[in-house]
């Protein structure tokens, strides 16, 4: 007799494997405070026309551990962008 974890609709979205590589992330030379970084990720998904529902799924993975976890949450779901100077592609 198995048994079968129940997850909300949020903890199943951060399940799936969403794709917003193609969206650029600004991190080099910009302010490291975790706040300062999710608002830059939510305002990059909103740009990328997101529903509502993945940005959900990105606050709720990227909320659900320390610093060190939600950069690895963002290094996961954007491509990261530099000053230029690095090697990076900076956002326009």
């Amino acid at each position: 007799m198995g048994f079968r974890i129940e997850l909300s609709p949020l903890e199943e979205l951060a399940a799936v494997d969403l794709d917003y590589k193609h969206v650029t992330v600004k991190l080099v030379g910009e302010d490291g405070n975790v706040f300062s970084i999710m608002g830059r990720c939510q305002k990059a998904l909103r740009r990328a026309k997101a529903p509502q529902k993945h940005i959900d799924a990105f606050m709720h993975q990227v909320t659900s551990g320390d610093y060190d976890h939600a950069l690895q949450v963002v290094m996961e779901w954007f491509t990261i962008g530099g000053c230029g100077s690095c090697g990076f592609d900076c956002e326009d």
